[in-house]
């Protein structure tokens, strides 16, 4: 932080400040430890500097201090990032004193900038799983068919064995060769007029994995034409499982996306994703099983992350118009003091879109949807639905709260604007 802050009062600005461009000296020692910037090819100088014109309320300064933020964040608690905003501080501006609440604002606003940051870098990082990478590979198959297939992860994920997996093409060739194979074995889960979800384990080089196969067949007539034109069902959904990772948004692991060409028509894909373990869809679990937390404190968290994936979708500018219990899936796992944990996780990704500026009307149609395909189901309490929406609209500290406190007029509204939405979509009077 000081020597960020340092850099500010010199009057320069680093474009490219992220991680990999500071050195730090006697890293692995309990030495003094110097900071240096590299990758010089993106700095600006401004004309005035030192402590008098560093203002650290500066909209430049504000947005540069936040691209390293953006790159900490995800690695370093939230202890560590203020402690790096203090040091900052205390360099750039050292006789000024801040009060807590402008010190929180102003740490508000730096994860808010990190956040739109983030988004940036995200939008354009995740089209390269569509690319030939040390990643991702497009690999030719017999008999007209080709797939988009995963090779590594560069920062593993706890929660996914395959993100800790590496495979090379050779062994996707292999897993592969026979496509007819992947349609007519393994367990159907679901059964549709175009579409068919089947269970199965994939040898893949030396691993075993189970996997969830999806596989759509293009329809007739002219709907059908102009399917086979655009790009595959398997492949969105595959463009989407990778956006939604990288934004750290839950869902069943990405391994393939498979393609059948006839005449340079699409005539059927199929989608590979790893099977997550211990997990059910909710509304499956709601009506059959009856496997839902019935501690109220696992209750409430599980109904709080899953409002966080909602608030996350929106955030991000995604709109999943399929949004529903069934396309939720609930995974009952132990943490390292074996304490229970439920996790929820959105599949199905068909329905995902971005809202434009344009269709933010929309803005909230995502836990509209989610709370009219649970008016019907009598082990859902209003309770929980509560608890849903206080996840979705509550501070999360890495972006600016929505709204200005819990038990606000507007929110209160716009409660009981979801609950009008949701009942009409229900069909229910109000």
């Amino acid at each position: 932080g000081a020597a960020i802050a340092r850099l500010h009062c010199a009057g320069i600005v680093h474009h490219d400040l992220h991680a990999g461009n500071i050195l730090i000296e006697n890293a692995c020692s309990d030495g003094p430890k110097n900071a240096y910037v590299t990758d010089l090819q993106s700095v600006t100088i401004q004309p005035r500097s030192g402590h008098a014109s560093a203002d650290p309320m500066h909209k430049d300064r504000q947005a540069n201090l936040a691209v390293i933020i953006a790159a900490l964040r995800h690695k370093l608690p939230q202890s560590t990032i203020k402690h790096l905003i203090g040091g900052y501080l205390k360099t750039i501006q050292p006789h000024q004193v801040m009060s807590d609440d402008k010190l929180q604002n102003y740490y508000l606003k730096l994860m808010t900038l990190a956040r739109r940051h983030d988004a940036r870098v995200m939008r354009a990082r995740e089209r390269r799983c569509l690319r030939n990478s040390r990643y991702a590979r497009h690999i030719k198959l017999s008999d007209g068919w080709s797939a988009q297939v995963y090779l590594q992860y560069r920062y593993p994920k706890d929660e996914y064995l395959a993100s800790r997996l590496t495979f090379t093409v050779d062994d996707w060739r292999n897993a592969l060769a026979k496509p007819e194979r992947l349609l007519t074995e393994g367990t159907v889960i679901k059964q549709g007029g175009h579409n068919t979800v089947r269970e199965m384990e994939l040898q893949i080089g030396s691993h075993s994995i189970p996997i969830i196969i999806k596989h759509t067949r293009v329809r007739s007539g002219l709907r059908g034409f102009w399917q086979a034109l655009r790009r595959s069902r398997a492949m969105r959904q595959w463009l989407w499982a990778h956006a939604l990772i990288m934004r750290d948004i839950p869902t069943a692991w990405p391994l393939a996306a498979m393609e059948h060409f006839r005449w340079g028509f699409i005539f059927e894909s199929i989608f590979i994703t790893e099977k997550i373990p211990d997990s059910q869809n909710l509304k499956l679990t709601l009506l059959e099983n009856q496997n839902l937390p019935q501690k109220s404190r696992q209750r409430y968290d599980l109904c709080r992350k899953l409002g966080e994936i909602l608030r996350n979708l929106d955030q991000f500018g995604l709109n999943h118009r399929d949004c529903k219990v069934s396309n939720i899936l609930i995974q009952k796992t132990q943490d390292k003091q074996d304490n229970i944990l439920w996790l929820p996780y959105l599949i199905d990704l068909d329905g995902l879109s971005r809202l434009y500026w344009l269709r933010y009307f929309r803005h909230y149609q995502t836990i509209i949807r989610l709370a009219a395909s649970s008016l019907e189901l009598d082990n859902i309490t209003n309770r929980d639905r509560v608890a849903v929406f206080s996840g979705y609209i509550l501070q999360n500290l890495q972006t600016k709260r929505v709204f200005r406190h819990p038990n606000s007029e507007r929110e209160r509204q716009l409660w009981r604007y979801l609950s009008r939405q949701a009942r009409k979509r229900s069909g229910l009077e109000n």
